[in-house]
């Protein structure tokens, strides 16, 4: 990423004034991750979905709007395939799958309201921040604050988050297994981490130069 990308993505993140839009492109690498997170009063589980099965394509465009300290974007809503989840636990699966009624709901959606400016935290390149997101499943929708952060590792940015949640929330109860002796807490923890380029987007200056004329 040129550097003169770097310091107005910087600005943008932090509130300053840099316009009214900027448009960004963000070039997602393998290896991202989101994973959900549970246990069992025996055992814990593990569920996830690599990047590549979240967004259907490696680039993400969209534009960057600041209002005063709230970063908001054109592109914020994600779907994800709930039966596109892993597990090396697959009753885990199986039972989490039931739980939230894939069959009949077979989409959790994620909606970015905005992102809080985001601030340095150390001088390693790392900054963080908070997004308002809401969440739908099983078709009930609950609005959650998640704390955001943004590292530098090996010229790559590194977007993550960790969020706990109570399945409850969405009028869901944590089942009980073999007769109730296998009890699931109704708390999951969700965890995302996905490395990344990100810069301006040059075809979006230049497509947004054209209708200004």
């Amino acid at each position: 990423m040129k550097r003169s990308s770097v310091l107005l993505l910087l600005q943008l993140l932090s509130g300053v004034s840099v316009g009214a839009q900027t448009p960004i492109r963000v070039d997602l690498y393998q290896g991202g991750k989101l994973s959900i997170d549970g246990s069992t009063n025996i055992i814990p589980f593990h569920i996830y979905q690599s990047s590549d099965q979240l967004f259907s394509r490696p680039t993400i465009r969209f534009v960057a709007t600041t209002v005063e300290d709230k970063i908001y974007l054109s592109e914020n809503q994600l779907f994800i395939q709930v039966k596109s989840f892993r597990s090396n636990n697959p009753m885990a699966l199986h039972d989490f799958l039931k739980l939230i009624q894939s069959d009949k709901y077979p989409l959790i959606k994620v909606e970015l309201c905005y992102i809080d400016r985001m601030v340095s935290t150390d001088k390693k390149g790392r900054s963080g921040g908070n997004a308002l997101i809401n969440i739908t499943i099983t078709g009930v929708t609950c609005q959650y604050s998640l704390p955001v952060t943004s590292d530098m590792v090996d010229g790559r940015t590194i977007i993550s988050g960790r969020k706990q949640l109570n399945i409850r929330d969405f009028g869901l109860q944590p089942p009980q297994i073999m007769m109730g002796l296998i009890k699931v807490s109704e708390l999951i923890t969700i965890d995302f981490r996905f490395p990344c380029n990100i810069d301006l987007d040059s075809t979006v200056i230049q497509n947004m130069a054209v209708r200004a004329e």
